[in-house]
């Protein structure tokens, strides 16, 4: 069997407490007879987890890979000392959506717009938020990220396995003016011609992955398996 990586933020994770059926879930049901999905997206990834995601798809052989972007309102902090954790990166994140299995966990990847859902003390978010407004400067977190996302898609083609990728949420039009030149263009024979972030209309918490209608999930995974199969 193939296997198929997802590696994303909180619009390729799964929510039991929803009756809509998310698109990623619907493809690993359309693709079960072609390809195995692994799915390593985790709600509040930034665009440095995604890369790390990523390096563990292309470790793992994949056969293809999808790639979606995220906003760069986004932070990674170490947030505990353990006497143990896990012994890679990606493991060693903190996953809300399975707090049972984050006794490994000493990382955390959070939003510095609302720190609330992150593991920390009061005293930790309020620093966090603190060092965010005193610090923080948001053209250098466009640079920043642009430059993780790149280094990701290089990293990718060279890899040589097939893969797509979704800008998601880096700079999207939903945050106000975004640069008018556009980014990444030396990819855009891999960009997805479906955006995750244009389809979201709820920004709560829950469902994790914000597209609340069941039809568009549907049309997503119907994208995703035809740009998959095609040769």
């Amino acid at each position: 069997m193939k296997t198929l990586h997802i590696c994303g933020d909180s619009f390729g994770v799964s929510d039991k407490a929803s009756d809509i059926i998310p698109w990623h879930e619907l493809l690993a049901t359309k693709l079960r007879d072609t390809y195995i999905v692994y799915n390593h997206c985790r709600v509040s990834a930034s665009n440095l987890l995604i890369s790390l995601q990523v390096e563990e798809a292309i470790n793992a052989r994949a056969d293809y890979i999808i790639q979606l972007c995220t906003s760069v309102t986004r932070d990674q902090v170490k947030f505990r000392e353990l006497d143990a954790y896990a012994s890679n990166l990606v493991d060693r994140f903190y996953d809300i959506t399975n707090v049972e299995d984050n006794r490994y966990a000493d990382l955390v990847s959070y939003s510095i717009v609302t720190s609330a859902n992150a593991p920390f003390t009061n005293s930790q978010r309020q620093l966090a938020d603190e060092y965010n407004k005193q610090f923080g400067d948001l053209a250098l977190r466009i640079y920043q990220n642009q430059c993780t996302i790149s280094y990701t898609l290089n990293q990718l083609v060279d890899s040589k396995i097939r893969f797509c990728f979704d800008q998601g949420g880096f700079e999207h039009k939903s945050f106000g003016n975004p640069q008018t030149l556009g980014y990444f263009f030396k990819f855009d024979q891999y960009r997805s011609k479906v955006n995750l972030w244009d389809h979201a209309n709820v920004r709560a918490l829950r469902p994790y992955f914000h597209i609340t209608d069941q039809h568009t999930h549907n049309m997503i995974s119907d994208y995703y398996v035809e740009k998959i199969n095609a040769r």
